[in-house]
């Protein structure tokens, strides 16, 4: 399972352009979804936190984005960067309460990251926030078979099932919420979305 994220590093690097879907049946739309799947963020952040370099730990280089398109391409690596960081976080299959943890954490770093490149949305005229969107709208309808891709979906499922099989999933309603929650990420960099779906994050987030 480790593999699965290094692997996604590399081919990353060289296919910038590819990006996700995953379409398991608690995923929700990139830029949609209800309280219910969001409401479970990491505590403890700093309210209005961002992140002004390169992803603590996804390798998503956020100052460099500039340009609409930028901005766009550089919301989906982080919205696809999570998925990867999540499986190796996970890849030894850590008891619940572990897991959960670290589950937190990833989220968290991916959240801040967004939340810089929102702040860049927010300063865009409406067309250029409407190429920004349309990225993410690829994000969504597009490359969930992509080779250079599939080994972060396969983690990703694969991660869903052992803890599903293991009976969290369905007993520990935070836990099931948190994981289904990277599903719909890519709200953070849209603040208009999150006040109207999450305001208590928003809040948090101040935003």
């Amino acid at each position: 399972m480790k593999d699965s994220g290094s692997n996604f590093n590399r081919a990353h690097r060289s296919t910038r352009g590819a990006v996700v879907v995953l379409g398991l049946a608690i995923a929700l739309a990139a830029c949609g979804g209800s309280d219910e799947a969001t409401s479970a963020a990491a505590p403890g952040a700093p309210a209005g936190s961002s992140s002004s370099s390169a992803a603590a730990g996804g390798g998503v280089d956020v100052a460099a984005a500039n340009t609409a398109e930028e901005i766009g391409q550089a919301v989906a690596d982080v919205y696809v960067q999570a998925f990867a960081d999540l499986a190796e976080a996970l890849a030894d299959h850590p008891d619940e309460a572990v897991a959960l943890e670290r589950m937190r954490g990833v989220r968290e770093r991916h959240i801040q990251d967004l939340v810089a490149l929102g702040r860049k949305v927010e300063a865009l005229s409406d067309a250029d926030k409407a190429t920004v969107q349309s990225a993410v709208s690829r994000v969504q309808s597009g490359l969930q078979y992509d080779p250079a891709i599939k080994p972060v979906y396969e983690a990703y499922t694969a991660l869903h099932g052992h803890y599903r099989d293991a009976g969290v999933m369905s007993s520990n309603r935070e836990f099931n919420r948190l994981f289904a929650s990277f599903n719909i990420l890519t709200q953070y960099a849209f603040f208009d979305l999150l006040e109207r779906q999450n305001p208590e994050e928003a809040e948090r987030l101040g935003l």
